[in-house]
């Protein structure tokens, strides 16, 4: 699969149903989605896209959409596509966005409300897309375990207190939550999130991120979970709300030295 090249007349196999194409050589093209379209049969598609078109044309083709399970974006530079707008996608599995120049990831409010959007979505790996200041279309992800966020210097929140709605509350399902060299991030969430589910979060070159969304009700394992840091002046300016937090999770700090590497998703 590593030297797939092409799967030109893939149309031709009326019977097909599960497409794995993220080990292969290639990404999506445009006629590629023509081909796929005509595939009636197929139910499971993973694919890797390099192009700002190839992605707005497979988004909007509802077939595709409803067998997309895995999909990696990567280099999207073209200027005239400068926001990605995710219609809602009940099968999404695993998002993974590397080295994009778009300004905006959003979800398209035409095709979704807050309690639909993306409700398979578990993991999510941005990396290297230094335009973004926020995240908030993961407000429509109330599923996702596993968040990974490095390398996007604009970044200001995960989520905002402008996009923040009443109506959700992030991250119930969330386990692991790594942050890496983001350095104009100022905080994940506006208030203190209940986060029952949080196991670990690794925070490395953060410079601005003083506080965390934590209170002295957060994390119900409280004993089985770790804040796991580089830098030991982060740790010693991060600010509490009450002494009541600090009392919880001051224990849960883990160090790791200079030696500790981020694993990038490839």
């Amino acid at each position: 699969m590593k030297r797939l090249k092409s799967v030109s007349g893939i149309s031709k196999l009326l019977s097909l149903r599960k497409l794995q194409l993220l080990q292969s050589k290639m990404s999506l093209d445009m006629s590629l989605v023509e081909e796929l379209q005509l595939l009636e049969h197929l139910q499971v598609l993973n694919i890797s896209i390099k192009s700002s078109l190839v992605v707005e044309k497979l988004l909007y083709a509802p077939r595709l959409v409803k067998c997309l399970q895995v999909v990696v974006l990567r280099e999207l530079e073209e200027e005239s596509h400068r926001v990605l707008a995710f219609p809602g996608m009940d099968s999404l599995r695993k998002v993974i966005i590397r080295k994009c120049e778009m300004w905006e990831i959003k979800a398209e409010r035409k095709t979704l409300s807050l309690t639909q959007g993306f409700p398979d979505l578990s993991s999510v790996h941005i990396s290297s897309c230094n335009g973004l200041k926020d995240l908030a279309w993961l407000l429509f992800a109330p599923n996702i375990t596993s968040l990974e966020v490095l390398e996007s210097g604009l970044l200001e929140a995960i989520i905002s207190q402008e996009k923040a709605t009443s109506v959700v509350i992030p991250f119930q399902k969330l386990e692991s939550l790594r942050l890496h060299n983001l350095a104009t991030l100022k905080n994940i969430y506006w208030a203190p999130l209940p986060f029952p589910c949080l196991k670990t979060i690794h925070i490395t070159e953060c410079p601005e991120l003083r506080k965390l969304p934590l209170d002295s009700q957060s994390v119900s394992r409280v004993e089985e979970f770790a804040i796991k840091y580089k830098e030991e002046e982060w740790f010693e300016r991060v600010e509490w709300d009450d002494e009541g937090t600090k009392l919880r999770f001051l224990p849960f700090f883990k160090f790791f030295g200079p030696e500790w590497q981020v694993t990038y998703v490839r």
